[in-house]
């Protein structure tokens, strides 16, 4: 049997192998920390049925019909609200497209800028679900390494003079090293990402999780050429099994997506 060539980088998903160990153990008594799994009793299961009965009764044919490809139009305005609670994240010249879970968006992103033998980007280590995506479109990664407040910017200057079309980021609470980049380095960032003109993809699933200290400002609310593509999840904050993730970037991203 003959797959496809990008199918020589798919290779058995660790965290699939991890998830499916914890499901199978989950009588255990032990607490995994490898797949990120919310604690259950913090799923807001009362809300959901209530909230799920009321769109159910008053909006029947709207959800349960075909709808757009960009996603419900009252999520979407939701969605800026949201992600805008602090900052100005999604401005007028940006818009919204909501996808399977914020991996369904990486793996989007993925395939509107990466070419066959394209570089990207990683800080190292990385979400191995964003990894593989790259990979998967025909990406080649680049590592740069991290230090106690993100990624080593002398590296990342080095690794932007090859030509790599994105780079790839998690700048708060990083996955798997719990890294948040500081404020000074987000700005570099920025501006070597101007400089050398590479694309930025900041995945925020964590963000909202914070309990202690002062919130960053995201790379995206310092954007000022539309060279910044948000991504951020509600798994982690209401329901992992809702599959909802979000991708803000400029109206022209957005169309391609």
């Amino acid at each position: 049997m003959r797959y496809a060539d990008k199918m020589n980088y798919v290779k058995k998903s660790a965290i699939r192998s991890v998830m499916a160990d914890a499901s199978e153990n989950g009588t255990v008594d032990y607490i995994s920390f490898a797949s990120g799994f919310p604690d259950p009793e913090a799923i807001p299961q009362e809300k959901l049925e209530e909230v799920g009965h009321k769109i159910l009764q008053e909006k029947t044919y709207e959800v349960l019909q075909y709808g757009s490809a960009q996603g419900y139009t009252g999520l979407i305005e939701s969605s800026k609200s949201f992600i805008n609670k602090h900052e100005c994240i999604c401005t007028s010249d940006d818009d919204i497209i909501i996808t399977t879970g914020s991996q369904q968006g990486l793996d989007l992103v993925s395939k509107i800028f990466c070419d066959e033998g394209d570089y990207v980007v990683v800080e190292n280590p990385s979400y191995l679900g964003a990894l593989n995506s790259f990979k998967c479109n025909g990406a080649k990664l680049l590592g740069v390494s991290l230090e106690e407040d993100g990624v080593n910017l002398k590296e990342l200057e080095e690794a932007f003079k090859k030509g790599p079309k994105v780079f790839y980021t998690i700048p708060n609470f990083q996955n798997p090293t719990g890294v948040t980049t500081s404020l000074e380095k987000r700005k570099e960032i920025y501006n070597l990402a101007v400089k050398y003109d590479v694309v930025i993809l900041e995945d925020n699933p964590y963000g909202y999780l914070r309990i202690t200290g002062e919130q960053v400002p995201s790379i995206k609310s310092l954007d000022q050429d539309h060279r910044v593509v948000y991504a951020a999840s509600l798994s982690k904050i209401i329901s992992p099994g809702m599959r909802t993730g979000i991708i803000c970037a400029s109206k022209d991203i957005i169309s391609k997506l």
